[in-house]
């Protein structure tokens, strides 16, 4: 009641200071009429009630703001969500992409990323859920909000009813006017504070004013924000939707492709069941071929070196000239451990062929004899000969011991004993043989890698196949160094240029690399284990080349110890010759040759070997 008093008294000092009815300078207060001074009070009630509505106002706006803010913090909290779930729906839509595709390339996967994206599911939904909760929290502080406002409304009324209250009391004051006027002077001395007052409650009013103004743009602002944020909820909400329809779509391939592997899986198994069976007949047959291949294979190999051994084919059949000497019935029995027979010639072009066979000065047998009657000539395969190429004065009998045909050089068939060789005697006494277990060593040593010659056998084969190999491989090289022959397939070679330097400017550039058969790398192997063991321990000890355990860099050791010895003697120099062979082994003399080597103690018949080996 005091505070009320003095208010009203400085009001009133106030208001007589603006109805000019007391100045600023003085002090002394003139009475006034009882309607000047309700006047006042009025007015006094009216300012108050202005910045009551201002304050009020102000308030308003605040919560607006406030209420604003909260909704825009709303919105973001809704948008980053939504993004987020887009973000979360854009990585599912990738990862059900990469799924597709793993899919396509391995269908065992699936069921692990269908748990995975089913995992990413319930996240989501857990999340979804996680954000209807906080929709509900919001919602209930909304509703606790909305209580506030109506318990100001209350205290607002109440307000009303103290302002009643006031009014009453001011009817009391005017009462007690009387009194105000014994109060006026101290009213007077109040009148400089009520002046502060009015000039402070002005001030308030003008930065209210600007405050409102300020709240006003904030609320404009904030309800574009509001729109920005409301457009791009409905960006993130269509593109969520059109992620959702992708990820229904990727989810319809995923199941297509699982109803692929299922039919993949199907006919897998009927696959695997019908390589089962196949692998059965399969280990049938491999046990059938195991029995005959070792026979086989060595048949095979037997008929393809033949072939190339020196045999010259003509119509149906093959005919080999021997440069070993044999009577005539060793040398039937020679074709027929063979399996063929000596030569018969019953038309005049095999018989031009066969005598184009025969080497300058040689005779050679045929399956040409008189044994069962004198005169009656018979072929060995049992048929009597109708046509015949006798040469001159032939057949003579000479000595009554000649009961066989040979063929000459140039020249027909002559009657001859059958004891009586037809070639050069050999040397065959001391002829060296290869054994199984060699071979079988050699063929296991070779190394798969290596390129295969114009035969066209790579070394795998005969690396894999040779227990099977190695009896046929025996028999062909022991026939060929019995016969010192090289077959002719053998002795084959293609010639692969590898250029030097580069760029190529003339076919001096290139290297001429010889691709030569496996088998013969092999055969050439034994030979030269066979010549090594047979040599005498004379050697130079000074001959590093094509030595065992011998190289460029031991001669250069012993060039340089031997030149730096005799050095730090007094008054000593070294001279060195260097001299470069080129195309030694295009310039090698094989008549030296072979006399070097008989010389050296070797089987003649190794000697006559290596001359046709490096025969054309």
């Amino acid at each position: 009641m005091d505070r009320m008093e003095v208010d009203d008294s400085a009001y009133i000092t106030k208001n007589l200071t603006m109805k000019d009815l007391i100045t600023k300078d003085h002090f002394t207060c003139q009475p006034k009429s009882t309607e000047q001074i309700q006047a006042g009070a009025a007015e006094r009630s009216q300012l108050q009630t202005n910045y009551s509505s201002l304050e009020q106002e102000r308030n308003q706006l605040q919560t607006n703001y406030s209420s604003l803010k909260q909704e825009r913090d709303q919105l973001q909290t809704n948008y980053s969500s939504l993004k987020q779930e887009r973000d979360q729906l854009q990585t599912n839509y990738s990862s059900l992409k990469q799924e597709r595709d793993q899919l396509q390339t391995n269908y065992s996967s699936l069921e692990q990323e269908r748990d995975q994206l089913q995992t990413n599911y319930s996240s989501l939904k857990q999340e979804r859920d996680q954000l209807q909760t906080n929709y509900s929290s919001l919602e209930q502080e909304r509703d606790q909000l909305q209580t506030n406002y109506s318990s100001l409304k209350q205290e607002r009324d109440q307000l009303q009813t103290n302002y009643s209250n006031i009014k009453q009391e001011r009817d009391q004051l005017q009462t007690n006017y009387r009194i105000v006027e014994q109060e006026r002077d101290q009213l007077q001395t109040n009148y400089s504070n009520i002046k502060q007052e009015r000039d402070q409650l002005q001030t308030n009013y003008s930065s209210l004013e600007q405050e409102r103004d300020q709240l006003q743009t904030n609320y404009s602002s904030l309800e574009q924000e509001r729109d920005q944020l409301q457009t791009n909820y409905s960006s993130l909400e269509q593109e969520r939707d059109q992620l959702q329809t992708n990820y229904r779509i990727v989810e319809q391939e995923r199941d297509q492709l699982q109803t692929n592997y299922s039919t993949v899986e199907q006919e897998r198994d009927q696959l695997r069941t019908d390589y089962n069976s196949l692998t059965a007949v399969r280990d049938q047959l491999q046990q059938r071929v195991n029995k005959m291949g070792k026979k086989i294979i060595t048949e095979v190999l037997m008929l393809y070196y033949k072939v190339g051994w020196c045999w010259s084919k003509f119509g149906e059949s093959c005919f080999h000239v021997s440069t070993i000497k044999r009577s005539w019935h060793s040398s039937r029995s020679f074709c027929n451990s063979n399996g063929g027979d000596l030569a018969v010639i019953n038309t005049k072009d095999k018989m031009v062929f066969v005598r184009g066979l025969v080497d300058s000065g040689n005779h050679v047998w045929i399956g040409l004899n008189d044994h069962v009657g004198e005169g009656t000539w018979m072929w060995v395969d049992g048929t009597r000969v109708t046509t015949t190429f006798w040469g001159p004065g032939q057949p003579d009998n000479t000595r009554n011991v000649e009961d066989c045909g040979e063929v000459r050089h140039g020249g027909g068939v002559l009657r001859s004993s059958e004891a009586a060789p037809s070639h050069p005697t050999a040397n065959t006494s001391h002829s060296f043989r290869v054994e199984e277990h060699d071979v079988r060593r050699v063929l296991r040593k070779v190394n798969p890698r290596k390129a295969a010659g114009p035969d066209g056998i790579p070394g795998r084969v005969l690396k894999d196949c040779a227990d099977q190999l190695t009896g046929g491989f025996t028999k062909i090289f022991n026939l060929s160094l019995a016969q010192a022959t090289v077959p002719t397939c053998l002795k084959s070679s293609t010639i692969i240029p590898v250029p030097k330097k580069t760029p190529i400017s003339s076919l001096n550039n290139f290297w001429p690399i010889a691709l030569t058969p496996v088998i013969m790398k092999c055969f050439k192997k034994l030979i030269r284990s066979h010549i090594i063991q047979g040599l005498p321990p004379t050697f130079d000890p000074h001959q590093f080349a094509y030595r065992e355990n011998r190289s460029t860099e031991d001669a250069i050791a012993i060039a340089l110890y031997t030149t730096l010895a005799n050095l730090e003697q007094e008054n000593s120099y070294a001279r060195l010759l260097f001299t470069d062979f080129s195309l030694t082994f295009n310039t090698i003399i094989l008549s030296r040759l072979v006399s070097k080597l008989n010389n050296l103690g070797l089987p003649h018949s190794t000697c006559l070997w290596i001359k046709d080996f490096f025969s054309d």
